[in-house]
């Protein structure tokens, strides 16, 4: 194929409703220019631009809409396909557009519960594993989801082995965990949902790098939302990833 160029008209993760191919390389090539122009003209099918927005609960409440739906299921098996239809990825851990903080006013939403006290047990309550346990078959960035069972017991279910059935454990049975309504791009790799919301910073970071957002935009399968500043983006485009161990980013010096 010498003296030939290829372009990618459809990146293997997403599907004809989401034209993305364009966004992803001037992503990966740094073109910051490019890369706003395609989100600014919004000609990329369902691929939106929320441009300067730093709180998605406000910006999208689909989004709590979403999460709230989950509470009311009672098949473990559905509900843990219609959680993994949308996720929120942020690229920072901290802060007020970083996963902990935008997780603890969702808990507090959902729950009832002030923020800043232990995360209730609720249902719908979405669960990142972040301690591998070997005796449970349980891995870190494993997702679950915490609801009742027919007798009204909490019970924390995730998907059975093979993707057959679902698994419950008690809570008090499961390794150190998390909140998943917003992860971090970095827990987030090697996943994929319909939709996604990647949310960046309102001020940049060394952690930004064209090989984060590039990660966090190619988790969308059929729907990409965008939220940030043009500076922020052009910042994180010049910058590439600094590598540590073979996978992922070190993230401002803090675990993701």
């Amino acid at each position: 194929m010498h003296g030939h160029r290829v372009h990618l008209q459809r990146g293997w993760r997403q599907d004809e409703a989401l034209h993305l191919a364009p966004l992803a390389e001037a992503v990966r090539n740094g073109d910051a220019t490019e890369a706003l122009a395609l989100l600014r003209g919004g000609t990329l099918r369902n691929v939106h631009f929320h441009e300067g927005a730093d709180d998605p609960l406000h910006a999208r409440p689909g989004l709590l809409a979403h999460w709230r739906t989950l509470a009311t299921l009672t098949d473990p098996a559905e509900a843990l396909r219609q959680a993994n239809r949308l996720r929120l990825l942020t690229a920072l851990r901290e802060g007020a557009q970083g996963a902990r903080g935008l997780n603890a006013r969702i808990e507090a939403t959902l729950s009832g519960r002030r923020i800043g006290t232990p995360p209730a047990w609720f249902p719908g309550r979405l669960l990142l594993v972040t301690q591998n346990s070997y005796r449970h078959k349980l891995f870190n960035g494993d997702v679950g989801i915490s609801l009742p069972d027919a007798n009204g017991t909490p019970l924390a279910w995730f998907p059975g082995e093979g993707s057959i059935g679902t698994r419950a454990f008690h809570p008090a049975a499961l390794p150190a965990h998390e909140s998943a309504f917003a992860m971090t791009v970095h827990k987030a790799q090697g996943s994929e949902f319909d939709e996604v919301w990647l949310q960046l910073p309102r001020a940049d970071s060394r952690v930004l790098s064209r090989e984060l957002v590039y990660t966090g935009l190619t988790r969308a399968r059929s729907v990409l939302h965008v939220a940030g500043s043009a500076e922020v983006i052009a910042a994180a485009l010049g910058r590439h990833a600094r590598r540590v161990s073979g996978l992922g980013w070190r993230l401002g010096g803090q675990s993701s």
